[in-house]
């Protein structure tokens, strides 16, 4: 009982400092998050734009005047949906690196600023090439999951991968921001074994408060389009503010912990 009440105070004494941190942090820390859907947004509309004009010549091709061309212009028509496939996939795989890209440049300038460091452009791409290779590893292990498991063990194991994911994640962009060295990678998965107790506070918090979020959502009515809109909005918002304290949680933790 005693080192239940101990435990219970220690988080105490965590959630306390954390929210005092989130004074100072959060609304920059929001700030950061809406330049990165900006960023996200701004890449989108380009890709689609290019996608769209790179489409129009295919438009041209309905079936009566395939039809009626020769053996030349269906080869043409041919290869102009070769290119059109080869581009597209090309556009999509460029979207994919340049989300995981602009994610990490904006989760560095973030942990940064939870850890007291300053922002250089070689720790920014440092921080986004392993940020790069780490997404891959869990999104190759998190597909093997969902191919490799029995159907009825699918949906709970990739559930409960992609809050390792989250959780591993989480530690390994702050412990990489204060030490900025691939040496302490090993560290991560050591810290976030042994001090997991701990560290899985925060993750449980945002996850309780992701479920309340969603609920509260799921009752509001839909009464106008315009109402929905709003309602969309203030839903997301409270979704990165949480992540956000999530964050700062973690790092408090972190910080007054013996790693």
């Amino acid at each position: 009982m005693g080192q239940l009440l101990r435990y219970l105070e220690e988080h105490k004494h965590y959630l306390t400092k954390a929210l005092g941190n989130s004074q100072k942090n959060i609304y920059l820390i929001f700030v950061y998050y809406l330049g990165l859907v900006g960023v996200m947004f701004g890449i989108f509309v380009v890709s689609r734009f290019l996608l769209l004009r790179w489409q129009d010549p295919l438009a041209a091709l309905d079936q009566q005047t395939l039809l009626q061309s020769s053996a030349e212009q269906l080869e043409s028509a041919a290869g102009l949906l070769r290119n059109f496939i080869v581009f597209g996939v090309l556009l999509i795989l460029f979207f994919v690196v340049f989300t995981v890209v602009n994610w990490s440049y904006f989760q560095g300038l973030i942990n940064n600023r939870l850890v007291g460091k300053k922002n250089t452009w070689k720790f920014l791409s440092k921080f986004s090439f392993l940020n790069l290779i780490w997404t891959l590893v869990w999104f190759l292990i998190i597909n093997a999951a969902f191919f490799g498991s029995k159907q009825n063990l699918t949906n709970l194991a990739i559930f409960l991968l992609i809050l390792l994911y989250i959780y591993f994640t989480n530690i390994l962009y702050i412990e990489f921001a204060k030490h900025r060295s691939l040496k302490y990678l090993y560290k991560v998965f050591k810290v976030g074994l042994d001090k997991l107790s701990v560290l899985a506070i925060p993750l449980l918090i945002f996850y309780l408060g992701f479920l309340l979020i969603r609920y509260l959502y799921v009752l509001v009515p839909s009464i106008s389009y315009g109402v929905n809109i709003a309602m969309f909005i203030i839903y997301w918002i409270a979704i990165v503010f949480l992540l956000a304290f999530f964050q700062i949680h973690s790092v408090v933790i972190l910080e007054n912990i013996k790693t």
